[in-house]
Parts: structure tokens; sequence; C-alpha cells
């Protein structure tokens, strides 16, 4: 049997193990997404970088952060670090001191929620922080590397979500003042993180108690 945190992934399972007899069921999570708060001034161009709990991620997305920062000083970059980094540890392995750092790049010391309050975009590549950073109502941005394979939790979404390469990609989307509806990929969000129902977990226990 396999609990899933929402449709989405129960989806994703049920197509990896058709060929399985793995009971799937959505249980959900206390992840469960809530609307947050709109800032009082999304125009002002705050880009929120949320890498995974993996050193190389860190670098890539905090190296081309740095870069866009230095390129885009109107542009204020908040970096979140995963529970397991620490930053002392992230800019050793990048050989860099933080007061060398842009003065428009943030160490972020608030909570999640916080920071996506105050943010209009989101810079990613597989961290699940970037299902809570679009249902907050952040563009999110995917950081596409050479390799050319994905590891976006939101790649089969075509509308919403911006692939960048390049500084001048990235230039090209935190300038765009194109209106977009993002009502299917917030929907697709809210469907990954699912509200945890204890009354399937009960059932399923009563079932081999």
């Amino acid at each position: 049997m396999i609990f899933t945190s929402g449709e989405i992934t129960n989806n994703f399972f049920q197509k990896s193990l058709k060929k399985s007899h793995s009971k799937l069921l959505v249980l959900g999570s206390k992840k469960s997404l809530e609307k947050l708060d709109s800032y009082s001034d999304k125009q002002s161009k705050i880009c929120l970088v949320l890498p995974e709990g993996i050193i190389e991620e860190c670098d890539t997305l905090f190296s081309f952060s740095i870069k866009c920062a230095n390129a885009l000083p109107r542009i204020d970059f908040i970096w979140r670090l995963h529970p397991v980094m620490s930053f002392n540890k992230v800019l050793e392995h990048m050989s860099i001191n933080m007061e060398d750092l842009p003065k428009n790049i943030i160490i972020s010391s608030s909570s999640l929620s916080e920071d996506i309050v105050k943010s209009s975009f989101a810079l990613y590549r597989g961290t699940t922080a970037i299902i809570e950073a679009v249902y907050g109502g952040l563009t999110p941005i995917y950081l596409s590397d050479e390799s050319g394979m994905t590891i976006d939790l939101l790649h089969e979404m075509d509308e919403g979500r911006k692939i960048v390469r390049n500084i001048e990609d990235f230039t090209m989307v935190v300038d765009d003042v194109t209106p977009h509806n993002n009502d299917k990929l917030t929907h697709y969000c809210k469907r990954y993180f699912m509200p945890f129902d204890y009354s399937i977990l009960l059932k399923e226990l009563r079932r081999v108690i």
C-alpha cells in the first residue's frame, strides 16, 4: 500500500506502477496549502531563490542568481536554504565570503510563508517548495541546465511557469508586464498537497489490526 500527498503524486505512481498490485490512496499532507495574503507592493521585483537540500543544487541556483543580481541591481534576491543545509557550508563550497555578495542578495532568516508573501518570483529547480510558492502567487522560474534533463515538479504544466537558461532569459521574464492567468497552475499545485485525511489512515489501520 502506498499513501500519497495528493492527486498529482497519486497519478504519477499509478502510471509508474501500473503493472504492480500496490494499492494507492490519497492520504494528504500537513503541507496542504492555504492562500497567503498578497504583499502590498508586488510590483517591487523580489525573486525568492529556492534550492533543494543538495549542495550542488545550491551552488547552481546561487551562482546563477549572483550573476543576475550583478546584472540587475534593481532586483532583490532572497536566498533560502533547505533545513538540512547551512549558509556557511554552502558559501564555503562556492568559495565565496558573505560580505562579498551583491547588496541586492538577502540571506533569509524568515519563514517560507513570510518570504513568499514579499516576493514576486521564485527561481527553482527540483524543490517541492515551489508548490507552496506558486500557490502563494509567485511566478515560477525554472533554471534549465545544459544536460536537457528536467527535475521540474511543474514539468506537466505548459502555462504559467517560465524556463530560463541565462541572464537574458531571466531579464525578459522579470521585465514582462503582460498580465498572466495562473489559475490552472495554482489548481495543479493545490492538488499536489491535499488536506491530510485521518479517516483514510484509520480505516486502513483497522483493516490490518
